[in-house]
């Protein structure tokens, strides 16, 4: 399992590097919100969820393995009049609108609290958007603002689509990792996409 925003290139190049040590694995990759993810999990219809990990667990019966620590930018279409002004003034801020993951993630209680830092009191306008696809299509089209990982859209950055602001936010780091059932025992080819898993993100 998947989440929308996780840093999820760990994962595609997790599973290609286990492909090369076994071609012939059968392997699905499962994208999803987070309740649905962890349902599956608890009932064994997936093995391994990655993404941010959820403080209090939500289930006695996971357990969380963190890999690392990930940082939020500003994150816009790559013609936005603020795309690379630094710093931004309150002013600025006032003015951005936004787009957001949906309520009660990890994403939006950082998002919601970096606003709340800079500007208390102001009314923001906010698109909730969970897809990366749809949020890239959205910024792309239109002069509104994410609060991104910088590494989850450096691709659209180097084709010149999108732009990260170098205003740095000083946020409280989310921890990604992944999550597994608890006395779950992994077969040989699952013990070693794990230490892929690991090698990938640096941990």
């Amino acid at each position: 399992g998947s989440l929308p925003l996780a840093r999820s290139e760990i994962v595609p190049k997790a599973v290609l590097a286990l492909l090369e040590e076994a071609p012939g694995a059968n392997i699905s990759i499962v994208d999803g919100p987070y309740e649905e993810q962890l349902h599956a999990l608890l009932h064994g219809h997936i093995d391994i969820l990655v993404g941010a990990l959820r403080f209090p667990a939500l289930s006695d019966d996971i357990e969380q393995i963190p890999l690392f620590d990930d940082y939020l930018s500003i994150v816009t279409g790559s013609h936005h009049p603020l795309a690379a002004k630094s710093p931004l003034t309150t002013k600025d801020w006032q003015s951005l609108k936004w787009i957001a993951a949906k309520e009660g993630t990890p994403a939006r209680k950082a998002f919601g609290d970096l606003l709340h830092a800079i500007c208390p009191d102001h009314a923001y306008e906010v698109i909730e958007c969970s897809s990366l696809m749809a949020i890239r299509g959205l910024l792309i089209n239109s002069d509104r603002a994410a609060i991104l990982p910088a590494r989850q859209v450096e691709i659209d950055v180097a084709a010149g689509l999108l732009a990260v602001n170098p205003t740095p936010l000083n946020d409280a780091p989310r921890q990604i990792g992944y999550t597994l059932r608890k006395n779950w025992h992994p077969t040989r080819l699952q013990k070693e996409f794990l230490c892929h898993l690991e090698a990938k993100s640096g941990h």
